[in-house]
């Protein structure tokens, strides 16, 4: 079978014979060691990829992503040393400092990669103001896209995604829905999330380019009083990005307690959404919001925290599983072993 499409459908152009999703992360030792782990989503197993720590000491939550054509996760250590780590050697590959021409706070956060043109697009934070820039993975190089503030500062960390194709980047601001041009760095829309309750936060976003919605969590303290430090409950919601009105999709809160920032990611084929609260990882069906699985986090080390930053590989397919893929108002499923060529121009 020969399709003819458009260069979208690259990324779903990927073997089906890998055996399971594949989720990675941090895992931070008790030690201050940061190591890059794999998760088994089904087991909640966590493993290191190798027993020698990728770096040491502090990171930020949510500034990572992964690359799914060169198999590479990055991350953030410390301020702003961006560290790229290589799945098929097993190894940390580059680890440069993010140049910090502005003397800003923070280089680079809310980092998201865009496998189009192999670069890294995040916030700069300095006092104040948020501005759109990108960076080198491999030497740490900084570009400003932005030439002023895209917002006023007071980011939240995690909540961050990219739309490579639409060369968007998008992120939520104190419940403030921004999407900036990566061509120019300005924001394009920017509507207030229409929360149900005006008590409740939107949080932990990511992009589905299969219908171009937003998803994450709603936070409605009160749901639930599990936790004395921290009464809630977290359901699965979508927004649209224009217009910023909600749709809360979880009938029932998906898991008691409050958030933690930057630990969940997306697999909009499978249409499944990740999140990790309280050392459990949680899978919920974007269709209707239930939870699919929710996994104690077996931690090999007894860290302080056996995954955080997590992020999908979008390479492998759960071995039986249908793959879709969008093409205009088409959707093609493809059958395990079936083959695809696609001619992109």
């Amino acid at each position: 079978m020969r399709i003819v499409c458009c260069l979208l459908l690259l990324v779903s152009n990927f073997s089906l014979s890998a055996q399971t999703v594949e989720l990675y992360g941090l895992n931070f030792s008790k030690n201050n060691e940061l190591r890059v782990s794999k998760v088994d989503a089904s087991t909640g197993n966590v493993s290191y990829l190798n027993t020698q720590p990728a770096s040491n000491g502090t990171f930020l939550t949510g500034v990572s992503d992964f690359d799914p054509i060169g198999q590479r996760y990055f991350y953030v250590a410390g301020a702003n040393q961006l560290v790229t780590y290589n799945l098929d050697s097993n190894k940390v590959v580059s680890r440069p400092i993010v140049a910090n021409p502005n003397s800003a706070v923070t280089p680079i956060t809310n980092m998201a990669y865009n496998w189009l043109n192999d670069t890294l697009y995040g916030l700069e934070y300095k006092t104040g103001s948020l501005r759109l820039v990108s960076v080198d993975p491999d030497n740490g190089n900084f570009n400003m896209i932005s030439p002023g503030p895209i917002s006023p500062d007071g980011f939240s960390q995690g909540d961050a995604d990219i739309d490579p194709v639409g060369r968007r980047f998008l992120y939520v601001r104190r419940n403030t829905h921004y999407t900036g041009s990566l061509d120019n760095g300005q924001a394009i829309h920017q509507p207030s999330v229409k929360l149900p309750d005006p008590k409740a936060f939107f949080v932990n976003i990511a992009y589905n380019w299969l219908n171009d919605t937003i998803y994450g969590l709603y936070f409605l303290p009160g749901a639930f009083a599990s936790n004395p430090w921290c009464t809630g409950g977290l359901f699965l919601a979508s927004v649209d990005p224009v217009t910023g009105n909600m749709n809360v999709i979880s009938k029932t809160p998906t898991s008691p307690d409050c958030f933690q920032g930057g630990v969940s990611d997306i697999d909009p084929m499978l249409g499944q959404y990740y999140y990790v609260r309280d050392n459990k990882l949680y899978v919920v069906d974007l269709a209707d919001g239930s939870v699919i699985s929710s996994q104690s986090l077996v931690d090999p080390g007894n860290s302080i925290m056996p995954i955080t930053n997590i992020a999908i590989n979008e390479a492998a397919r759960a071995a039986g599983t249908n793959i879709r893929m969008k093409m205009g108002a088409d959707t093609l499923w493809i059958n395990p072993g079936e083959s695809v060529d696609l001619n992109a121009f």
